[in-house]
């Protein structure tokens, strides 16, 4: 990721397709932190890892947007 922002990407995202190289641990690790979450935000977060790699550019815009109440969300 870090050498697809080096390269000039802004926004970098990447999918976790399998947890078959993971610990029992981690494994067991990754189910109560995704029941958690799954729980508090009322959405179903279970055997779904993302990751996305923000440029400081597009996070300031983000947070510009945010206090100027132009962002909107999909439910």
């Amino acid at each position: 990721m870090i050498d697809k922002w080096r390269t000039g990407a802004q926004i970098v995202h990447a999918v976790k397709r399998s947890r078959k190289e993971d610990s029992a641990g981690k494994k067991a690790a990754a189910y109560c932190i995704n029941q958690l979450i799954s729980s508090l935000g009322g959405i179903n977060v279970n055997n779904s890892s993302d990751f996305k790699l923000l440029d400081r550019e597009i996070v300031d815009i983000i947070v510009y947007s945010c206090l100027k109440g132009s962002v909107f969300f999909a439910d």
